[in-house]
């Protein structure tokens, strides 16, 4: 999601006359795209040219492995469920589909992250902005 701030939001942010359009802009944004399916959202950002062949193909596996985890996984595995090795396998594959989303996630954060520097939005003001909020919540002034 991110991704697509950095490549379709926030070079259009130049265009807005004041905060409050930019912020109205910006939710409008962010409550079109959560209306969409992660399907879409992919479709949109390898569109958008946002990312590598390599990280496109990932994506799309990815939606494979979401598709299959929505909608058929545990119905065809049910019976699995009631066996220790049946447990297992679907504790490791819903493990190992975990682990691929966070490493694409990991990956489009890469990629990004120039787009990320280019509108003011580092690593360091991400951390700044972490730690303000736990100091704020730790005082209770959040």
């Amino acid at each position: 999601m991110n991704a697509l701030v950095f490549i379709k939001l926030f070079p259009e942010r130049d265009t807005c006359f004041s905060r409050q359009e930019w912020e109205d802009k910006y939710d409008c944004f962010y409550e079109a795209a959560f209306k969409k399916t992660f399907g879409g959202l992919v479709t949109q950002l390898v569109k958008s040219g946002g990312v590598s062949e390599e990280i496109s193909c990932d994506l799309k596996h990815a939606i494979e492995i979401i598709n299959t985890l929505a909608h058929k996984f545990f119905r065809d595995r049910d019976k699995d469920f009631f066996y220790i090795n049946g447990r297992k396998f679907i504790l490791e594959y819903s493990k190992s589909a975990t682990l691929l989303f966070h490493n694409i996630g990991q990956q489009i954060d890469n990629e990004t992250a120039h787009l990320a520097e280019k509108y003011g939005l580092s690593q360091s003001y991400f951390e700044e902005m972490h730690r303000n909020y736990l100091l704020a919540a730790k005082a209770g002034t959040y």
